[in-house]
Protein backbone atom coordinates (compact mmCIF):
# COMPACT_ATOMS: atom_id res chain seq x y z
CA UNK A 1 0.00 0.00 0.00
CA UNK A 2 1.47 2.95 -1.47
CA UNK A 3 1.41 6.21 1.61
CA UNK A 4 -1.14 7.85 -0.59
CA UNK A 5 -3.36 5.46 -0.87
CA UNK A 6 -6.36 4.82 1.54
CA UNK A 7 -8.23 1.92 2.24
CA UNK A 8 -12.00 1.86 3.37
CA UNK A 9 -13.78 -0.96 5.20
CA UNK A 10 -17.51 0.16 5.12
CA UNK A 11 -19.68 -0.62 7.98
CA UNK A 12 -22.50 -1.81 6.16
CA UNK A 13 -25.58 -0.54 7.50
CA UNK A 14 -24.44 2.74 7.26
CA UNK A 15 -24.14 4.22 3.30
CA UNK A 16 -21.32 6.88 4.87
CA UNK A 17 -19.63 5.38 7.56
CA UNK A 18 -16.75 3.55 7.11
CA UNK A 19 -13.08 2.91 8.57
CA UNK A 20 -9.94 4.12 6.75
CA UNK A 21 -6.93 2.51 6.86
CA UNK A 22 -3.46 4.63 5.68
CA UNK A 23 0.32 3.15 5.96
CA UNK A 24 2.78 6.80 7.09
CA UNK A 25 6.09 6.45 6.25
CA UNK A 26 7.18 9.53 8.45
CA UNK A 27 4.11 10.96 10.10
CA UNK A 28 6.03 13.23 12.67
CA UNK A 29 8.91 14.13 10.24
CA UNK A 30 11.95 12.78 9.10
CA UNK A 31 13.00 10.05 11.63
CA UNK A 32 9.52 9.17 13.01
CA UNK A 33 9.01 5.64 12.64
CA UNK A 34 6.63 4.26 9.98
CA UNK A 35 2.53 3.97 11.33
CA UNK A 36 -0.85 2.92 10.10
CA UNK A 37 -3.48 5.58 10.75
CA UNK A 38 -6.50 4.15 11.26
CA UNK A 39 -9.70 5.93 11.17
CA UNK A 40 -13.56 6.56 11.22
CA UNK A 41 -15.61 8.42 9.19
CA UNK A 42 -19.46 8.69 9.33
CA UNK A 43 -19.56 11.22 7.07
CA UNK A 44 -17.60 9.21 4.06
CA UNK A 45 -14.46 12.16 4.98
CA UNK A 46 -12.07 8.80 4.11
CA UNK A 47 -8.90 11.79 3.83
CA UNK A 48 -9.86 13.27 7.47
CA UNK A 49 -11.71 10.54 9.66
CA UNK A 50 -13.02 11.92 12.67
CA UNK A 51 -11.23 9.76 14.80
CA UNK A 52 -7.65 8.03 14.18
CA UNK A 53 -4.95 6.35 15.94
CA UNK A 54 -1.40 5.52 14.39
CA UNK A 55 -0.16 2.01 15.66
CA UNK A 56 3.37 1.55 14.54
CA UNK A 57 3.73 -0.39 12.02
CA UNK A 58 6.19 -2.89 13.39
CA UNK A 59 3.57 -3.90 15.81
CA UNK A 60 0.86 -4.16 13.96
CA UNK A 61 0.77 -8.14 13.34
CA UNK A 62 0.19 -8.21 17.57
CA UNK A 63 -2.65 -5.61 16.94
CA UNK A 64 -4.28 -7.89 15.08
CA UNK A 65 -3.82 -10.39 17.21
CA UNK A 66 -4.90 -8.61 20.08
CA UNK A 67 -8.32 -7.75 18.26
CA UNK A 68 -8.61 -11.47 17.10
CA UNK A 69 -7.92 -12.06 20.80
CA UNK A 70 -10.61 -9.54 22.19
CA UNK A 71 -13.80 -11.63 20.66
CA UNK A 72 -14.93 -14.33 22.33
CA UNK A 73 -15.24 -17.57 21.28
CA UNK A 74 -13.33 -16.89 18.07
CA UNK A 75 -12.15 -20.05 16.21
CA UNK A 76 -9.43 -18.50 14.58
CA UNK A 77 -7.83 -17.12 17.77
CA UNK A 78 -4.00 -16.78 18.09
CA UNK A 79 -2.03 -17.75 20.54
CA UNK A 80 1.29 -15.83 20.86
CA UNK A 81 3.43 -15.04 23.87
CA UNK A 82 3.35 -11.46 23.30
CA UNK A 83 -0.16 -11.04 23.89
CA UNK A 84 0.66 -11.77 27.82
Amino acid sequence: MAEDDVRVVMYGDRERAGITVKFLEAPYGEGSEAVVSIGCSLKANWENPSWKVHVPARLIPQVIDAVMEAIPDNPGRPTHDWLG
